[in-house]
């Protein structure tokens, strides 16, 4: 994967002009199809979806240090969106509510592969790349990743409509949306980057030693190993018999082996992959039982009665986000083992230094995003969106602190 990488920047340098016309070409198709899309359909949230992607935009200025990061960062988010609002248009696909909750699922998908990118950029310039070489690390280190979190979103979605034909354009709005994303972010984004050069990085701290103050608090902290192994394990079996009718659901399990299959033909490793899905699943029911808690909070104060075939999709929301951070992570964390770091907390040194700071400020991101949303006129919209702050919350807490302490054995 990484001398295709290396190979397709390359072809890229090379072929900017032509690329670049035969591009403007596929967008000039997908955007025809906005003349056929219901733009009424996004009366409810348009407004607020601009105003989040603007504050994004300008708090990642902040945090990357980079104004033109930020700028990459809005205008690929939102050429992202509308060619997705083209393709809808080409399908006749009027957004109903699933729909516009979908568009949430996709505004996640979308920053969270722009960001992990431009992070892993940003952090190879800072130790001494040329812009040129970056880009083609960024692409070796996140294009797998960012298939794999974004093909098992999609297939979750999919699973769900299989269940329940009514998220049947839930499924088909965040698989247009995966794909959309994916293919921008290995065709346009690196011919943004081989023609405009961001701001000079070398030597950034933040950028090169952003977490390893807490990798080192973290370090420390290995007696706390056993007791949150055995609390863990503990949870684990305590939400697994409270939804067991969930878990054991035919359709859920099939997915579950079908993620384990994608995930050992990418990790080889059952060990990694038992572990992924086990904090996956782990994280995903404590989201859960939280959400329940507070659901009914959320319902008195908005006086909307929440429909029952439509909790699952709201719980999909979740299992994406989850995901996302989880195939991120181990995927370096692997990387560190089958390189120099077999043993102990240096493999997951290696994991947090490279993929701590990309989780950290998507999180920041979607909290800020999602903020946002919780003001738009659509009641879904607005129980999708904070649910999905308490998802972002408690896998950020997991991803940069559970895990790491768990994974540190014999340290």
């Amino acid at each position: 994967m990484g001398n295709w990488a290396f190979s397709w920047v390359q072809i890229i340098a090379h072929n900017k002009r032509s690329l670049a016309i035969r591009f403007g070409v596929i967008l000039a198709v997908l955007l025809y199809g906005l003349l056929d899309f219901a733009w009424h359909s996004l009366t409810p949230i348009l407004l607020s979806l601009l105003i989040a992607t603007v504050l994004m935009s300008l708090v990642l200025a902040w945090l990357a240090d980079s104004k033109r990061t930020a700028l990459i960062q809005f205008a690929l988010s939102w050429l992202i969106l509308i060619s997705s609002f083209g393709v809808l248009g080409w399908l006749d696909i009027v957004l109903d509510e699933t729909g516009l909750l979908a568009l949430l699922v996709i505004v996640i998908m979308l920053s969270s592969n722009l960001i992990h990118q431009l992070s892993t950029l940003l952090r190879e310039m800072a130790r001494g790349l040329y812009q040129f070489d970056a880009v083609a690390e960024a692409l070796k280190l996140n294009f797998t990743p960012i298939v794999l979190s974004n093909l098992t979103t999609s297939l979750g979605f999919i699973f769900a409509a299989w269940f329940n034909g009514d998220y049947a354009q839930m499924a088909w709005v965040v698989t247009i949306g995966a794909i959309l994303s994916v293919f921008f972010s290995i065709t346009l984004l690196p011919l943004i980057l081989l023609s405009y050069f961001l701001e000079f990085r070398v030597g950034n701290t933040s950028d090169r030693n952003g977490f390893r103050g807490w990798i080192e608090t973290l370090k420390t902290k290995g007696k706390w190993r056993t007791p949150l192994l055995v609390a863990s394990l503990l949870t684990s079996i305590v939400l697994a018999w409270y939804y067991q009718a969930v878990l054991l659901n035919y359709q859920f399990g099939l997915m579950l082996l079908l993620f384990a299959g994608l995930f050992m033909l990418y990790w080889r490793s059952a060990r990694v992959v038992l572990f992924a899905l086990w904090l996956t699943m782990l994280a995903w029911l404590i989201s859960m039982a939280i959400q329940e808690v507070l659901l009914p909070m959320l319902t008195g104060a908005t006086g909307f009665n929440m429909p029952e075939q439509l909790l699952p999709v709201l719980l999909m929301l979740s299992l994406g986000l989850i995901i996302d951070d989880v195939v991120h992570f181990f995927s370096r964390y692997q990387r560190a083992q089958l390189t120099m770091f077999a043993q102990g907390f240096d493999a997951v040194a290696f994991a947090m230094a490279s993929v701590a700071r990309p989780i950290w400020i998507s999180s920041w991101l979607l909290l800020i995003g999602m903020a946002v949303l919780l003001f738009s006129h659509h009641v879904l919209v607005v129980m999708g969106a904070f649910l999905t702050i308490i998802s972002i919350i408690f896998i950020t807490f997991m991803v940069l602190f559970w895990l790491p302490l768990l994974l540190t054995k014999g340290h």
